[in-house]
């Protein structure tokens, strides 16, 4: 769980997060947005022989989020996480300079991706009726229990599975490969290995993106939001990206 950690705290704060999310030059004139907290908690404890089976979950904390930016962060940490990118992955993207156009990758799958808290400048108070949440509370309920009751008819299956005996082996595991991760799998490989995301044919840059609008597209984000795009490209060509 150390390189999860370790990754989280470097993209605390205010960073340009374009290698981190989908690239949407349409509704936004900047990719800098700040995390205010990043950390990675055990949600679940698997057996002790079967560590893979141990549940993490990332919980994130910010003022605003860029296209995709949640999943495109958990798939870099999953790289991590399972040894196929080093911790330093992290810095050579938050570095533009650097890496100015996003590795492709697969983005983390959106199901286990939730918000469930909002905060605001002003302090509010929601009051809920007392027949709302009661509804609200079985429904959540009903839905946990049918999820649990599987959750533990598959946990009994695969305890049994480990007092079976392989033929030709004493370690049944010896020769198994990691299990990917259940929400994650990354399908850039060469010959079944990973293919460091550093090596990749990387994307279009955020200029790049702006200068491919058509005149018409142009005339709507300065319409829509009263930018310009022109000046965004010469923005971006003053650092060289």
């Amino acid at each position: 769980m150390f390189p999860f950690s370790q990754c989280a705290l470097k993209l605390e704060g205010p960073h340009d997060f374009r290698n981190f999310c989908k690239m949407d030059v349409m509704s936004v004139s900047h990719v800098t947005r700040e995390i205010k907290r990043l950390r990675i908690h055990v949600a679940l404890k698997g057996p002790e022989n079967r560590p893979d089976l141990d549940m993490l979950y990332l919980e994130l904390c910010g003022n605003a989020f860029l296209w995709h930016q949640v999943r495109c962060i958990a798939a870099v940490l999953f790289m991590v996480g399972t040894g196929k990118e080093k911790p330093s992955i992290v810095d050579d993207m938050l570095n533009v300079n650097k890496v100015p156009g996003r590795p492709p990758y697969v983005y983390a799958s959106e199901l286990p991706l939730m918000l469930y808290e909002s905060a605001y400048e002003v302090p509010l108070e929601f009051l809920y009726s007392k027949k709302a949440f009661g509804i609200v509370t079985k429904k959540v309920e009903r839905m946990y229990d049918r999820l649990a009751v599987k959750a533990c008819l598959h946990r009994t299956v695969l305890d049994a599975m480990d007092n079976m005996v392989c033929m030709g082996s004493s370690d049944k595991w010896a020769d198994e490969k990691p299990r990917e991760p259940a929400y994650y799998a990354d399908k850039f490989t060469r010959k079944g290995e990973h293919v460091s995301l550093l090596s990749r044919k990387p994307c279009h840059t955020f200029a790049q993106r702006l200068e491919a609008l058509s005149q018409a597209k142009k005339d709507e984000v300065k319409a829509t939001h009263d930018w310009d795009v022109n000046d965004l490209i010469a923005r971006e060509r003053s650092f060289g990206r």
